[in-house]
Protein backbone atom coordinates (compact mmCIF):
# COMPACT_ATOMS: atom_id res chain seq x y z
CA UNK A 1 0.00 0.00 0.00
CA UNK A 2 0.87 3.58 -0.76
CA UNK A 3 -0.23 5.83 2.35
CA UNK A 4 -1.16 9.27 1.17
CA UNK A 5 0.01 12.04 3.38
CA UNK A 6 -2.99 12.95 4.82
CA UNK A 7 -3.43 17.41 4.48
CA UNK A 8 -5.76 17.70 7.77
CA UNK A 9 -3.32 19.17 10.18
CA UNK A 10 -0.62 21.26 8.58
CA UNK A 11 3.10 20.88 8.45
CA UNK A 12 4.64 23.48 10.79
CA UNK A 13 8.21 25.18 11.32
CA UNK A 14 9.81 25.31 14.83
CA UNK A 15 8.49 28.59 15.37
CA UNK A 16 4.88 27.03 14.94
CA UNK A 17 4.17 28.63 11.49
CA UNK A 18 2.93 27.22 8.26
CA UNK A 19 6.00 25.79 7.28
CA UNK A 20 7.54 25.97 3.42
CA UNK A 21 10.61 23.35 2.22
CA UNK A 22 11.17 19.51 1.20
CA UNK A 23 10.53 16.53 2.92
CA UNK A 24 12.26 13.66 1.00
CA UNK A 25 11.61 9.93 1.77
CA UNK A 26 13.78 6.86 0.77
CA UNK A 27 13.53 3.27 0.97
CA UNK A 28 15.98 2.09 3.60
CA UNK A 29 17.21 -1.07 1.01
CA UNK A 30 16.79 -2.87 -2.04
CA UNK A 31 13.80 -5.14 -1.90
CA UNK A 32 11.96 -7.41 -4.38
CA UNK A 33 8.37 -7.42 -5.70
CA UNK A 34 6.20 -9.69 -7.44
CA UNK A 35 7.01 -7.01 -10.34
CA UNK A 36 10.38 -7.36 -10.18
CA UNK A 37 13.90 -5.81 -8.19
CA UNK A 38 13.05 -2.40 -6.19
CA UNK A 39 17.06 -0.45 -6.34
CA UNK A 40 15.49 2.23 -4.88
CA UNK A 41 11.55 3.79 -3.55
CA UNK A 42 12.01 6.95 -2.66
CA UNK A 43 9.58 10.07 -3.14
CA UNK A 44 10.00 14.09 -1.97
CA UNK A 45 7.56 16.59 -1.91
CA UNK A 46 7.41 20.48 -1.62
CA UNK A 47 5.58 22.06 1.76
CA UNK A 48 4.25 25.38 1.07
CA UNK A 49 2.12 27.06 3.66
CA UNK A 50 2.40 23.49 5.50
CA UNK A 51 0.81 21.56 2.79
CA UNK A 52 2.89 18.67 1.43
CA UNK A 53 2.70 17.84 -2.46
CA UNK A 54 3.85 16.13 -5.30
CA UNK A 55 3.85 17.78 -8.23
CA UNK A 56 0.50 19.39 -6.96
CA UNK A 57 -1.25 16.38 -6.37
CA UNK A 58 -1.73 14.69 -2.67
CA UNK A 59 1.92 13.37 -1.25
CA UNK A 60 2.44 9.61 -1.50
CA UNK A 61 4.57 7.56 -0.05
CA UNK A 62 6.44 4.42 -1.93
CA UNK A 63 5.18 1.14 -1.31
CA UNK A 64 8.04 -0.55 1.11
CA UNK A 65 7.30 -4.25 2.49
CA UNK A 66 7.27 -4.94 6.02
CA UNK A 67 11.11 -4.82 7.50
CA UNK A 68 12.00 -2.01 5.37
CA UNK A 69 11.63 1.71 6.63
CA UNK A 70 11.90 4.97 4.80
CA UNK A 71 15.15 7.43 5.71
CA UNK A 72 13.36 10.61 5.90
CA UNK A 73 14.93 14.56 5.08
CA UNK A 74 13.47 16.95 6.67
CA UNK A 75 14.38 20.26 5.38
CA UNK A 76 11.94 23.71 6.31
CA UNK A 77 12.23 26.89 6.21
CA UNK A 78 15.94 27.07 6.43
CA UNK A 79 16.23 24.58 9.45
CA UNK A 80 18.48 21.93 9.64
CA UNK A 81 17.83 18.98 7.84
CA UNK A 82 17.06 16.25 9.80
CA UNK A 83 16.85 12.54 8.99
CA UNK A 84 15.49 10.31 10.49
CA UNK A 85 13.73 6.51 9.89
CA UNK A 86 10.67 6.05 9.91
CA UNK A 87 8.02 2.44 9.93
CA UNK A 88 5.34 2.76 7.23
CA UNK A 89 1.99 1.74 8.54
CA UNK A 90 -0.34 -0.41 6.25
CA UNK A 91 -3.04 2.22 5.75
CA UNK A 92 -4.93 4.20 3.09
CA UNK A 93 -4.16 7.74 5.01
CA UNK A 94 -1.74 8.80 7.91
CA UNK A 95 -1.22 12.21 8.83
CA UNK A 96 2.68 14.21 8.77
CA UNK A 97 2.74 13.91 12.69
CA UNK A 98 1.25 10.24 12.73
CA UNK A 99 4.29 9.12 10.45
CA UNK A 100 6.76 10.97 12.34
CA UNK A 101 5.49 9.27 15.61
CA UNK A 102 6.09 5.80 13.44
CA UNK A 103 9.65 6.46 13.61
CA UNK A 104 11.74 3.15 13.09
CA UNK A 105 12.88 2.63 16.65
CA UNK A 106 9.39 3.34 18.83
CA UNK A 107 7.27 1.09 16.08
CA UNK A 108 9.93 -1.83 16.39
CA UNK A 109 8.97 -1.35 20.44
CA UNK A 110 12.84 -0.18 20.94
CA UNK A 111 11.40 3.08 22.81
CA UNK A 112 13.91 4.91 21.19
CA UNK A 113 14.29 6.53 17.35
CA UNK A 114 17.14 6.19 15.21
CA UNK A 115 18.40 9.19 14.16
CA UNK A 116 20.80 9.71 10.86
CA UNK A 117 23.60 11.24 12.43
CA UNK A 118 25.87 10.55 8.89
CA UNK A 119 28.46 14.23 8.82
CA UNK A 120 26.57 15.71 12.00
CA UNK A 121 28.46 16.40 14.94
CA UNK A 122 25.23 16.34 17.41
CA UNK A 123 21.70 14.60 18.00
CA UNK A 124 19.07 17.63 16.66
CA UNK A 125 17.33 19.44 19.54
CA UNK A 126 14.26 17.32 19.14
CA UNK A 127 16.12 13.85 19.94
CA UNK A 128 14.68 12.08 23.09
CA UNK A 129 16.69 11.28 26.26
CA UNK A 130 17.59 7.73 25.19
CA UNK A 131 17.70 8.02 20.77
CA UNK A 132 20.28 6.10 18.90
CA UNK A 133 21.98 8.10 16.25
CA UNK A 134 24.32 6.29 13.66
CA UNK A 135 26.61 7.36 11.02
CA UNK A 136 25.73 5.32 8.00
CA UNK A 137 29.57 5.61 6.50
CA UNK A 138 31.38 5.10 9.03
CA UNK A 139 29.16 2.29 11.55
CA UNK A 140 29.78 4.34 14.29
CA UNK A 141 26.09 4.07 17.05
CA UNK A 142 25.38 6.92 19.73
CA UNK A 143 22.93 7.32 22.44
CA UNK A 144 21.98 10.11 23.34
CA UNK A 145 22.17 10.65 26.89
CA UNK A 146 22.15 14.29 27.34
Amino acid sequence: MMPTISQQVPILDSSGQRANGFVRVSASRPFDTAQGHITTAWAAALVKDGIATMNGAPWYLPPTPEGVFLQLEQELDGEQTIKFRVYVPDQEYITYSELLSNRAGIALGWGYYAWDLSGEADFPPEALIGDLGYDSVSGDLWRNDA
